[in-house]
């Protein structure tokens, strides 16, 4: 019998999940997003032992949108200009970005939040001249209900629990609530093993992707086949 990807005790409870938990559903998670065209998923190590956290850069297109209306005043010394600029945003073929398109590129990292034990993403978005989107812009990229400007706070800052530096972040409070919604109308039993831990983060990305322009999402017919590849591997 293989030895499971983790020998770990794990005490989950409505919604939330264990550090451990956390760490063992991201190694299945990585696995499992890989099968799925478009998705390019890495795990970064913590320096403590059981810690880390999953890195993704994905790239899309804006339509009519200016990311950069005060790019005549644009301050070099603010800005954060990316390498290979030719690679990450290829250009038309008279040289420029069609004016009907913005490139952008989102860095997006989920971590653990320990205060709601629950996932949570981080993210960075940089426009084609290699400055990082405010918060404005980079709400008006997330598919969100935008007649409500209470959302907006559910954008906020956060210190990156690993880095310790500022990114931007979905607010994890209500995180655990709509899990356990998703969970019970999924029948996802809280087991406390692999299986559940990968149908966690598998079913929390595929809610959050939702709000995220990527041009790949997991389809809803992906996702059942990905939960039954979950299935075949935990049973190897």
């Amino acid at each position: 019998e293989k030895e499971k990807i983790m020998e770990t005790e794990i005490v989950d409870n409505k919604g939330k999940l264990s550090e451990e938990g956390f760490v063992k559903g991201a190694q299945l998670f990585l696995i499992l997003t890989r099968l799925v065209n478009g998705f390019e998923w890495e795990w970064k190590q913590g320096i403590l032992k059981g810690s880390g956290y999953l890195k993704g850069i994905f790239s899309c297109k804006m339509k009519n949108y200016d990311l950069d209306e005060n790019i005549n005043n644009k301050n070099t010394e603010d800005s954060y200009i990316i390498d290979d600029m030719n690679r990450l945003f290829p250009s038309t073929t008279d040289g420029n970005i069609s004016n009907n398109f913005k490139m952008i590129q989102f860095e997006l990292n989920i971590v653990y939040n320990t205060a709601h034990m629950v996932p949570q993403l981080l993210l960075h978005a940089i426009n084609e001249n290699g400055k990082y989107l405010s918060h404005k812009e980079l709400w008006e990229c997330l598919e969100f209900n935008l007649d409500k400007p209470e959302m907006t706070l559910t954008l906020t800052e956060f210190e990156h629990p690993l880095l310790f530096i500022r990114y931007f972040g979905l607010h994890p409070c209500s995180t655990s609530e709509w899990m356990n919604n998703l969970m019970s109308v999924n029948k996802i039993n809280n087991n406390n093993n692999d299986l559940f831990y990968g149908k966690y983060l598998l079913t929390w990305w595929y809610f959050i992707s939702l709000h995220l322009p990527l041009e790949k999402k997991i389809q809803p017919f992906q996702q059942i086949e990905l939960e039954n590849k979950l299935n075949e591997i935990i049973s190897k």
